[in-house]
């Protein structure tokens, strides 16, 4: 007997209890933050109604850190091979069908995944039959979800009404399970498919019906599809009337040995431009005119039996009687090969790139070179011109007299993305001019012309001078410039200036300003240098060629060259070679071309850095990528060194730092590798790997020391001083040009032998300065290994004092624990002795409690009868009020109707009155005697009495029809249930039998409905024991 929840009738529970934190759902793990929502009631104890059981997968715990479970399993998959069965139910060859597929669990998760296998034209989609998503298992337990235990070899899952039989699995997952605990039965193959094993049969009954022979042309289709030869050829037609050259595209087609050929039809030739000359097909090399069907077949076959109505062939293996014709191929193409295009001979005289490495790859040709076939016409091309008509610039006025609608000019796209501005390559060339005039004020001004190669525009600056009295800024605006002595408005397009007009010693008329270049920066001499097929003037080799015709048949040449180097050195300065180059070439060299051979032959400087800023730089890149995956870079060293002496050739070095993929650039990496280099050729790679390693042992990134190195960094920006391209002129100056070498290029013998002085110094130089480096290299080393040393050490210590930190703090907690367990279990003593004194007071309580229980339930009965019979005195007295109120509503009825007839005849007298007045006032008006008006009185009332007659016989009419309609409509609505009835039973006649069990509850309503289905049904729904009359009978069936 339970006791009411009333005070002093309950246990408290919270005595001895010292936790009573709430639940809370998120938690930190390994210094990470995560949703557990794993954790109930309050002070770890449920409350009432909170299932315990965990609604994901319980991972028993191992070694190691205890990880969350998206991160542990992260890329984990368990899968399973498992089928399941579908029935079919409109296939007589079959009943079911066994489906195959995978069963993906993921443990990060719990998330199910289901992939079915495809097949070939089997009828149905495939594929992915189940997402992945957490599933719930089956009722009644779907407020739960699939773990891991439930999957196993063997075992049977329910996934939302489908059965899947789980019959074996991969490796990882059967050694995953095995960890936790879990035997896995061996796998098992599923049950064999009535379906596929009836497919079988049936398509090896299938044969073709006509003869079949393979041939197997997939491999070449593969290995050269969208692979294509082009050649361009000439067909010579001027032998027949009115024919001439056609130039054709010629392709073959790797991919099935076709060819197709094209016609190229010039502007204005007069011709149809069809889509195609030749269609795509093989070309054969013979041809003696189109052959009859059937004469040249594919295929050879015999006649085996020649009746008429049934014949048998069978292929001919032997191709008897076959045609043999043969096709181009690929080998049977090259350049100046005529090849029979049906009757018309095609000279191949050019192909492409691609078409030239293929040959040269597979066939060894190297000879490629184009034949010229060409032959003049004996007309000539007529081309009206117009003149400029000064709208807009003078291509748009051109393109407007060649179409209907004009098209916008089109600009050389190449050109400008060739030399459009990339990064710090902004592909302008910059000279420094001056104007040639007679007024010595705009003579001392000085301009910068710049002259942009993407679109052939120039723009003048000049540079503003203090005191000068003229506002420096820009001179002319970006623009193309026309050259001088042009007319207003030609005929054709005007030329304007392009790279070729600007060199140091040019003068160019701009807009009636007449400049003179004396000068560049040394981004334009390198930018003409490096583009010398543009600029001739920065061709060295056209200027040798152009200064040999030259010194050749001056023999005085060689003779002045030396009388400038009286000691024989074989160079000279940049002054004294531009002033001897003047005297000797000045007419046919231009200054620039001078100043391109000083700086051809100029002596290289190399500037030398130390150890410390290679390897400072070197670990600058890597930091600014971040890298620090030194290890695979130290395993692929180590597993190059085969002598394991710690030692690998510089080269070698190079090649594994490239294969891992160091971000450094080549000459960074090449300047490092250079340094660190020893005399035989070998480097130590460990050194190398302490260099790169700027975690460890890091070296700052070296800065400019001095103004030479900062100006070297300012050089790359982009300036319109005029001191820029001063200093570079100064520079210039500074340069020895070794002319020794020159006049050996030239082919020039020198009277005087050269002085070794000057070499052998500069051999000592150059040994002292490697030795130099060799040292300054060993001590970065030494220094290095110290460095690591003196940072292994403080490592070493550093975990020293760490661990012993550790098991100070493993100590202290391990006494704490001792305590707490120490006053736990006094806790635990206290707790049972205050237990067992309140187990005493509560039995005494308990009885005290069954007596006052016994008393509540009789004094509850008592109040229960008494409540009955209440409630019995309340329904009688409802009962008698209620049929006092039908009785009054009665009483009411028989009232109004009453009341009602009153109202209806004192209306009808009060209409009688309203015609006799009407009447009388007629007959007043009429002056008519008394007699009449006695008759005319009694004539009225018996039209009176005639009206009131016929308006009760109109009322009563009106009843009698609305009595009428009533009947009539109970007759319709009879005669439809009779007729859904009728209905009823014939279809219940028609498809009872066959639906025998499967009726659901209402369709047989009694024993009537059974007589009209005969006695067969009615004995076998009889048997069934199905009760009709109760509710719950039918669910039997």
């Amino acid at each position: 007997m339970a006791l009411p929840f009333l005070p002093g009738n309950t246990f408290e529970r919270k005595i001895g209890k010292d936790k009573f934190h709430l639940t809370h759902q998120f938690d930190k793990y390994n210094g990470v933050g995560m949703l557990t929502g794993n954790k109930l009631g309050v002070g770890g104890v449920p409350l009432a109604g909170e299932d315990l059981r965990p609604k994901n997968s319980v991972y028993p715990r191992g070694e190691g850190p205890d990880r969350p479970a998206w991160l542990a399993f992260d890329k984990q998959v368990l899968c399973f091979d498992a089928y399941f069965q579908e029935s079919i139910t409109e296939r007589p060859e079959e009943q079911y069908r066994i489906r195959k597929c995978r069963v993906y669990f993921y443990p990060e998760d719990d998330t199910v995944q289901v992939v079915e296998q495809r097949q070939n034209n089997v009828g149905f989609p495939q594929g992915t039959i189940l997402k992945r998503h957490r599933v719930p298992l089956p009722a009644p337990n779907d407020d739960r979800f699939y773990t891991y235990d439930q999957f196993n070899v063997g075992a049977e899952v329910s996934l939302y009404g489908r059965v899947y039989k789980l019959i074996d699995c991969d490796q990882f997952t059967r050694n995953f399970l095995t960890k936790l605990g879990v035997r896995v039965p061996p796998g098992f193959s599923a049950p064999e498919d009535p379906f596929l094993k009836h497919r079988q049969v049936s398509d090896g009954t299938q044969n073709p019906l006509r003869p079949y022979e393979r041939i197997d042309t997939l491999k070449q289709f593969i290995n050269h599809d969208t692979h294509v030869l082009r050649f361009w050829g000439v067909w010579d037609d001027t032998e027949s009337l009115y024919g001439d050259v056609r130039n054709l595209v010629v392709h073959y087609f790797l991919a099935d040995d076709t060819m197709e050929i094209r016609e190229i039809l010039p502007p204005n030739s007069g011709r149809d431009a069809p889509p195609i000359y030749l269609s795509r097909n093989r070309l054969p090399k013979d041809f003696n005119g189109l052959r009859l069907p059937g004469e040249n077949a594919q295929r050879t076959v015999l006649n085996v039996f020649g009746q008429l109505n049934k014949q048998r062939w069978i292929l001919d293996n032997l191709k008897t009687g076959a045609i043999d014709q043969k096709y181009y191929i690929d080998q049977d193409l090259a350049i100046g090969q005529l090849i029979n295009v049906y009757g018309r001979k095609v000279l191949l005289v050019d192909c492409d790139e691609f078409t030239k490495n293929y040959y040269r790859t597979k066939y060894g040709v190297q000879d490629f070179t184009p034949i010229n076939y060409k032959k003049d016409n004996d007309y000539k091309l007529l081309k009206q011109s117009y003149p400029y008509t000064g709208f807009g610039s003078e291509e748009d006025s051109l393109n407007s007299t060649k179409k209907l609608l004009p098209e916008p000019v089109k600009k050389d796209f190449n050109k400008f993305m060739g030399f459009d501005r990339q990064g710090l390559e902004s592909n302008v060339l910059r000279f420094m001019a001056q104007i040639i005039t007679k007024d010595p004020i705009q003579a001392e001004r000085r301009f910068v012309i710049s002259y942009f190669l993407a679109d052939d525009t120039i723009n003048i600056h000049e540079p503003p001078t203090r005191n000068s009295g003229i506002d420096g800024g820009k001179f002319l605006e970006r623009q193309k410039v026309k050259k001088s002595n042009q007319p207003r408005y030609p005929l054709q397009i005007s030329e304007y200036f392009g790279g070729t007009d600007f060199y140091v010693g040019a003068r160019v008329n701009i807009n009636g300003f007449d400049f003179y270049i004396y000068d560049a920066d040394e981004y334009a001499f390198k930018l003409m240098e490096k583009e010398s097929y543009l600029f001739p003037v920065s061709n060295q080799r056209l200027v040798l060629e152009k200064l040999r015709q030259f010194l050749t048949n001056n023999s005085d040449s060689v003779a002045q060259f030396e009388q400038h180097d009286p000691h024989h050195k074989g160079y000279f300065g940049f002054e004294t070679f531009y002033c001897l180059m003047k005297n000797l070439a000045g007419h046919i060299l231009v200054d620039h071309e001078i100043i391109t051979l000083a700086r051809y032959y100029a002596q290289k400087s190399f500037k030398e850095h130390d150890i410390y800023s290679v390897v400072g730089v070197a670990q600058e890149h890597l930091r600014k990528h971040n890298y620090e995956h030194l290890l695979p870079l130290k395993e692929n060293l180590i597993k190059r060194d085969r002598n394991r002496n710690g030692r690998l050739p510089a080269e070698e070095v190079r090649i594994a730092i490239r294969s891992v993929h160091v971000p450094l650039p080549d000459y960074l990496l090449n300047t490092l590798i250079n340094r660190m280099t020893q005399e035989d050729g070998c480097i130590e790679y460990n050194d190398i790997l302490n260099a790169l390693n700027w975690r460890e042992l890091p070296i700052s990134k070296p800065t400019p020391t001095n103004e030479h190195e900062q100006d070297d960094f300012a050089s790359t920006r982009r300036t319109d001083d005029p001191k820029m391209l001063d200093k570079t002129t100064h520079e210039r100056k500074k340069f020895n040009i070794e002319y020794s070498i020159m006049l050996q290029d030239l082919g020039l013998n020198m009277s005087h032998p050269l002085s070794t002085l000057g070499t052998s110094s500069n051999c000592d130089e150059e040994m002292e300065r490697k030795l130099e480096r060799q040292r300054a290299t060993r001590e970065f080393i030494v220094e290095f290994k110290r460095k690591r040393e003196e940072w292994k050490t403080m490592e070493r210590q550093r975990m020293e004092e760490e661990n012993r930190r550790i098991k100070e703090y493993a100590k202290t907690q391990e006494q704490r624990e001792e305590i707490a367990k120490a006053e736990k279990r006094a806790r635990e003593q206290a707790l049972d002795r205050v237990q067992h004194t309140l187990a005493e007071q509560i039995k005494r309580d308990r009885e005290e409690r069954e007596e006052q229980e016994l008393v509540r339930q009789e004094l509850y009965l008592e109040e229960q009868e008494q409540a009955m019979r209440r409630r019995e005195r309340d329904e009688m007295e409802a009962r008698i009020k209620q049929r006092l109120e039908l009785q009054r509503e009665r009483d009411e009825q028989i009232q109004f109707k009453r009341l009602r007839d009153v109202e209806i005849k004192q209306e009808e007298d009060k209409f009688r009155q309203q015609l006799m007045a009407k009447f009388a006032e007629d007959d007043r008006i009429e002056q008519m005697n008394a007699q009449k008006r006695r008759m005319k009185q009694i004539e009225h009332k018996r039209a009176v009495d005639a009206l009131l007659d016929e308006r009760r016989r109109q009322m009563t009419i009106d009843k009698q029809r609305d009595v009428d309609e009533r009947i009539e409509a109970e007759r319709i609505e009879q005669m439809r249930k009779q007729i859904i009835e009728e209905e009823r039973i014939k279809l219940l006649r028609e498809h009872a039998h066959r639906l025998l069990g499967y009726l659901p509850k209402g369709v047989i309503r009694d024993e009537k409905d059974l007589d009209h289905l005969g006695n067969d049904f009615k004995n076998e729904f009889k048997r069934r024991q199905v009760n009709m009359q109760h509710p719950s009978g039918w669910d039997n069936l």
